[in-house]
């Protein structure tokens, strides 16, 4: 198997220095090639996961979210 980059995200999680922050999705990259395989849906599932089960984060925003988001 091949380590690949085909996606990233970023992250900013406030809301464990401040109560009541959201936790922010900065940025979502899935490149060209593994674009429509479902990675993105994957990887935001992955932090939906992990911030709302794991750190019991309750509110989520996306900074400037483009169309296709």
């Amino acid at each position: 198997m091949d380590n690949k980059l085909v996606a990233y995200a970023t992250t900013f999680d406030e809301f464990l220095k401040v109560p009541k922050a959201p936790l922010t999705i900065s940025q979502v990259l899935v490149l060209p090639p593994y674009q429509k395989f479902g990675i993105g849906s994957t990887l935001l599932e992955s932090i939906y996961n992990h911030y709302l089960r794991v750190q019991k984060c309750m509110t989520m925003i996306v900074e400037d979210p483009a169309e296709d988001f």
